[in-house]
């Protein structure tokens, strides 16, 4: 019998070159234990700085087996005040990619699970869910909404490219449109750009990308390993 060769395996951290990259399975991060907060979690991309929360009272709290992402690690965002964000970095500017992967427990009121922040404050930046639909943007005049935002586990993937800007959800096209000419200059989870509007649910991957990463050769094999 002629044998079968084994999948090939995938590694996010070795496998792409992000510029940012939250995992909660990263094998070189030590998160706190199962159901403590967190107050800092390891980058793993090129472009330095942890995503941090000094605030106790805020911080969202680490899960070990979050049964909505197949039992894997996560942090769980409580959708009222919980957020965390970077350090200031150098701009990346257009094309980039924001990719997280959540578990959406809550479609009621504005939600919004992160952002690749534009500028350093005075914008709402979004990527995650809107009451009912998807959303997409910076605060500038170019939000892109659509689809029907559900709840459960999702792969969101928002590429900001000018005329050419779109937001993937779990791997199809919701929206499609043009974003403002805006750089990614800070990362934020579990919140928007404003602190308007929070996360309920819980992540377990957060990652921004230079470029188009649904060109990448990578791609589809991130998506399947997902």
């Amino acid at each position: 019998m002629k044998s079968v060769a084994a999948a090939p395996s995938f590694d996010p951290v070795a496998d792409i070159a992000w510029s940012k990259l939250y995992w909660a399975s990263d094998p070189d991060w030590t998160p706190p234990a199962d159901g403590a907060t967190v107050a800092s979690w390891r980058n793993a991309g090129s472009v330095a700085g942890d995503a941090t929360q000094g605030s106790e009272t805020v911080k969202p709290l680490y899960d070990a087996t979050y049964a909505g992402l197949a039992d894997q690690p996560a942090l769980v965002f409580d959708g009222t005040d919980d957020g965390m964000v970077s350090a200031a970095f150098t701009a990346i500017p257009q094309p980039w990619t924001w990719v997280m992967v959540v578990d959406v427990t809550s479609l009621s009121g504005n939600n919004c699970f992160g952002t690749p922040m534009f500028g350093t404050g005075g914008s709402s930046n979004y990527c995650g869910t809107v009451s009912a639909s998807w959303r997409f943007g910076v605060g500038l005049g170019s939000i892109l909404n659509g689809g029907t935002a559900t709840l459960g586990s999702h792969v969101l993937c928002g590429v900001a490219d000018g005329a050419n800007s779109r937001l993937l959800v779990d791997g199809a096209v919701v929206v499609a449109g043009t974003f403002a000419a805006a750089s990614a200059t800070r990362v934020i989870l579990g919140a928007d750009g404003a602190a308007s509007s929070y996360a309920p649910g819980a992540m377990s991957l957060a990652g921004l990308y230079a470029g188009d990463f649904t060109a990448h050769a990578a791609y589809d094999d991130f998506m399947g390993w997902v």
